[in-house]
């Protein structure tokens, strides 16, 4: 059983582009809580729950850290792991499928949710081919390092997850002194998130990231 476990400030910065590519239209964040209301970060017990069925013996939980990965890859990773003879060319045409949208790309594709869902009054057009072309599109055009929480907010939203986190260490990895570095250095100290109806806003809180 692999599983790559991203540390949880990053995961949510991740899943951000997920959402609007979803047609999902909010402004970004951090979600609210912690393990109690947000299990899919609880690492913890995610790690048991897999235990439990599969064994220990079985368990091959990796951090999800490009510097650790094989080749910086999780997909070269995963099949060096599991013994799977597929060398991937680097130029393979899918190797990077899923890139992160830039600042600009983001606040582009909630500008034109907004007006969709203004404009036909429902949500219906998150599920057309015509969204998922535009979003496809803008991920392609404006690939970069999207929005991510300040300092502050990284280090308060990890403090909430730091039980389930040392649970996790201490089972399947004792040799690390934390389940994640936590050093949020390179993150911005004031939010870099552009504003919806300037694409434009957030390069300079980009460039202080």
């Amino acid at each position: 059983m692999v599983v790559y476990l991203r540390r949880q400030d990053q995961h949510a910065a991740s899943a951000y582009s997920q959402v609007l590519r979803g047609g999902i239209m909010r402004e970004p964040g951090l979600p609210r809580g912690g393990p109690e209301v947000q299990p899919e970060y609880d690492f913890g017990a995610l790690l048991d729950r897999f235990a439990r069925v599969f064994g220990d013996a079985s368990m091959r939980p990796r951090i999800f850290d490009r510097g650790s990965l094989k080749g910086g890859d999780v997909v070269e990773d995963f099949l060096l792991l599991s013994g799977i003879a597929l060398p991937i060319p680097p130029e393979a045409s899918k190797k990077n499928s899923n890139p992160s949208i830039a600042l600009e790309g983001q606040a582009l594709l909630l500008a034109a949710g907004r007006r969709l869902a203004a404009a036909t009054g429902n949500d219906l057009w998150r599920d057309t081919p015509q969204w998922r072309r535009l979003a496809e599109s803008v991920g392609e055009a404006l690939t970069g390092r999207g929005w991510r929480p300040t300092q502050a907010e990284a280090r308060a939203f990890m403090q909430r997850f730091s039980a389930t986190n040392e649970r996790a260490r201490s089972r399947f990895f004792p040799h690390l002194p934390s389940l994640f570095s936590l050093d949020f250095e390179d993150l911005a100290v004031a939010p870099n998130a552009s504003s919806a109806g300037q694409p434009g806003a957030g390069r300079a809180g980009c460039a202080g990231a």
